[in-house]
């Protein structure tokens, strides 16, 4: 048999392989939607812009959240509408 530097692998493994190289390409990319975000909200921020007038919308926008979060905090700090 002729080596040729390189070891041989199945055809699963080399799936397998392509697989882990993309995920961990994708997971750290900081563009990517899925990861897990760095800052918390600012619940005093979302409860103030609330008492303002300002919609979920409104507010999920300005802060740049989404407006799940924007009603979960004020659910949570009994301003749910």
């Amino acid at each position: 048999m002729l080596s040729v530097g390189f070891s041989i692998c199945t055809t699963k493994e080399v799936w397998q392989r392509i697989l882990l190289a993309t995920l961990l390409r994708i997971r750290s990319d900081p563009r990517n939607p899925c990861r897990a975000r760095s800052a918390s909200i600012d619940a005093a921020r979302v409860r103030e812009m609330k008492a303002q007038g300002l919609g979920a919308t409104a507010i999920a926008e300005a802060l740049g959240i989404g407006r799940a979060s924007v009603y979960r905090v004020l659910e949570a700090g009994g301003m749910a509408n």
